[in-house]
């Protein structure tokens, strides 16, 4: 026999469907991993700029992320007012490419499911019982409600969409562990956590002001010592338009 003779010619082209095969696999599942991804990314500016917006005391702006480009709803009090929420949004994620804000947009506030509302709910004299004050008290290091204070939020949420002359003030603070600034952005994420939960149970968001003041307003127990797990809470005052200040 002659083995030359049965020796089939390399031919490389024969494997090539098979790493194609692999190449297209490989691409689907960098694809799928990407989406993920990129919405974790829009995410995470979101929540970054909405906490900017409470530290400026813009508390009549919502943002909204579209990719890296952020849009700001509401009715500011005046043209600076704008300015500085712009600013605010667009300085809230520091700089670079996965972590930047490219562009930061103004639109007019569109009507809310509240306000739409607001010819048929009547003025109410007060609201329940319970409502006011309430205080969320939150772990180390933590901004994120638990089940019961949503379930306290919805309450809240059905009883200003039911009386539309009573608004929100709504107040973040922090305990002391920590650098100043961190614990000035910790109390400005408490704060909008309960914000953004009551603007999805349907309050509008220019219903509420916001601010945030880190660890300088502590819970001091019955002897004047501070009681730093206190002090890790958000108050909400519950206030009727015609009476504010």
């Amino acid at each position: 026999m002659d083995l030359v003779s049965e020796l089939r010619p390399f031919r490389p082209g024969l494997r090539l469907p098979r790493l194609s095969s692999v190449a297209a696999v490989a691409m689907v599942l960098l694809f799928g991993a990407a989406v993920p991804l990129a919405l974790a990314l829009e995410r995470r500016l979101e929540i970054r700029a909405r906490a900017a917006l409470t530290s400026a005391g813009a508390g009549w702006a919502m943002v909204e992320m579209s990719g890296r480009t952020g849009l700001i709803r509401g009715t500011p009090p005046n043209e600076t007012a704008r300015l500085v929420a712009m600013q605010s949004v667009r300085g809230s994620s520091g700089s670079g490419w996965l972590r930047g804000v490219s562009e930061v947009r103004y639109a007019p506030h569109e009507m809310s499911r509240d306000k739409a509302g607001a010819s048929a709910a009547p003025a109410c004299s007060a609201l329940s019982k319970g409502l006011e004050p309430t205080t969320f008290q939150f772990d180390l290091g933590a901004a994120g409600l638990t089940g019961s204070q949503l379930d306290r939020i919805s309450v809240m949420a059905a009883e200003l969409l039911s009386c539309s002359n009573w608004d929100l003030i709504i107040e973040g603070h922090a305990d002391a562990t920590g650098s100043r600034d961190a614990n000035m952005r910790l109390s400005a994420r408490r704060a909008e956590a309960v914000r953004s939960a009551l603007m999805e149970a349907g309050v509008s968001g220019e219903r509420m002001t916001v601010s945030a003041y880190g660890a300088s307003r502590p819970v001091r127990g019955s002897g004047g010592a501070i009681e730093p797990e206190a002090s890790r809470r958000i108050e909400i005052r519950l206030i009727r338009r015609d009476r504010k200040s």
